[in-house]
């Protein structure tokens, strides 16, 4: 293989790597020499060259500024963490103290102040996790288009909507907003509660107003709903005398509409119904009270107390507590005898007698009283007889002189004393205006000297004969709504 010598007039320091005058000399499989190695000049970096007219010393590199290169000499920087680390600070190197730091495992930010990690969109706004304070007393913040939302304080309380670490609930949840609540979203069941044998309590004004408790029982205005015989207790102690512990309202608003309270012996079927009615539209409703029960396969009304006090049955027609209601009923029926000779005085008839006890001062005592028969004696005779109310005559008349004051009275002729009066009836409504215990009695009044009976004749005769017959005499008390 020839060599060829080149000559140092044969090239041209400014000239540019195509130069042909190198390229034709230097052949495929050739091997050429250089006579002269003091080559001068710059070989542009357009040109493949530095740029520069010297060469860089021993160990320098060359670095760039954007437009030109310069040589330099590198320094050494030891790293802020362990050789393990992959490290970057805040003075945009690595090296030095690591601000940025991952091990393989973890990665830290390091910092004496607060250390935030952020998402930037375009250096607008952009989304952020904070932590910040001391040791012990640290908390994280969760920011949104670069707004705090969410805090996690040193303790593990949870503090969503506010800014300020929430204190004395440790362990808590707590959402702070003006508007809005927590909601549970799933596809099939959503579960709040506990998981040991601790109640749950809700609540409001940093005070309790629920619980319930690991049994089941519910306590609304109580902490202690056992104490109460019944699953849900509810403790009102407001002092007003409306106070309302449990309202069940429909808010709709129409004719029609109701509400109801049922009461379950079984899990099947609410078999008895309390139900509230309303009947109008008008402000606040005029609403009747409905009483419904279970008949084997309906649930049905049976009494309605309107809105106006009238007690109705299940047909419309009224039945109790309303005025001229029947609401309680007394009756004695009396079959024993008693006989007196006639001292034209007043006898009270021992066993002919009744008590009621009235609901209310204005409640009316309707009083009937039925002689069965009274009799003695022959020939033209008569009897008289007064209804009393603790001993005191009423429903007399009113006598002048001498006359003797009587409820009503008969006269009648005895041919003999198999014979005697008989279906004696007094009828009187009386006010007694009371809510104690009335007593009512019957007197009756014998002239002359007679043997008198009642509920007998006065020959005791022991026959089937009709007018041997023994017959009852009845005293019966009806207390009238007033």
């Amino acid at each position: 293989m020839s060599q060829q010598l080149i000559t140092s007039n044969e090239i041209s320091p400014t000239s540019g790597v195509a130069n042909t005058g190198i390229v034709g000399l230097l052949q495929s499989g050739q091997i050429g020499s250089v006579s002269n190695t003091s080559i001068v000049g710059t070989l542009n970096i357009s040109n493949g060259g530095t740029g520069l007219s010297t060469v860089g010393t021993n160990g320098q590199v060359l670095t760039s500024n954007g437009t030109t290169l310069s040589w330099v000499t590198p320094t050494a920087v030891t790293p802020g963490g362990s050789n393990t680390q992959i490290q970057f600070n805040n003075a945009g190197a690595f090296g030095g103290s690591a601000n940025l730091t991952w091990d393989g495992t973890n990665v830290f930010l390091n910092n004496a102040g607060a250390a935030r990690l952020g998402w930037n969109n375009a250096g607008n706004y952009y989304n952020w996790i904070e932590s910040a304070g001391g040791v012990g007393t640290g908390y994280m913040r969760f920011a949104t288009v670069n707004t705090e939302f969410m805090r996690l304080d040193s303790s593990g309380n949870l503090l969503i909507g506010g800014t300020t670490s929430p204190s004395g609930k440790s362990g808590n949840l707590v959402i702070e907003t003006s508007s809005g609540g927590l909601w549970w979203q799933s596809a099939s069941t959503a579960y709040m509660g506990t998981l040991d044998a601790n109640p749950l309590v809700i609540y409001t004004n940093n005070a309790e107003r629920m619980r319930i408790d690991s049994a089941g029982n519910v306590g609304i205005g109580t902490s202690s709903p056992t104490t109460f015989q019944g699953l849900v207790a509810i403790a009102k102690t407001s002092a007003a005398a409306e106070s309302v512990p449990l309202s069940l309202v429909n808010v709709s608003g129409s004719t029609g509409t109701s509400v109801s309270l049922g009461f379950a012996p079984n899990i099947n079927i609410d078999l008895v119904r309390l139900n509230a009615y309303r009947t109008d539209t008008g402000y606040g409703g005029a609403t009747d009270l409905l009483f419904k029960f279970w008949d084997g396969s309906n649930i049905t009304e049976k009494m309605r107390v309107t809105n106006v006090g009238v007690i109705k049955n299940a047909s419309g027609r009224p039945m109790l507590n309303q005025t001229g209601g029947i609401l309680q009923v007394v009756q004695t029926v009396w079959t024993g005898t008693q006989s007196t000779t006639g001292t034209n005085s007043w006898v009270n008839i021992t066993g002919l007698t009744a008590s009621i006890t009235p609901s209310s001062t204005s409640s009316k005592i309707m009083v009937i009283v039925n002689i069965g028969r009274a009799g003695g004696g022959t020939g033209t005779v008569s009897t008289a007889f007064r209804l009393t109310r603790g001993g005191t005559p009423i429903g007399v008349g009113a006598p002048t002189g001498s006359q003797i004051a009587a409820s009503f009275m008969n006269v009648m002729w005895q041919s003999d004393t198999n014979h005697s009066q008989g279906g004696l009836t007094i009828n009187y409504v009386d006010s007694p205006a009371s809510a104690s215990s009335v007593t009512y009695s019957v007197d009756w009044y014998i002239q002359n000297t007679f043997q008198w009976y009642i509920n007998r004749n006065a020959s005791g005769g022991n026959s089937t004969d009709s007018y041997n017959a023994y017959v009852p005499s009845i005293i019966t008390l009806m207390e009238i709504a007033g």
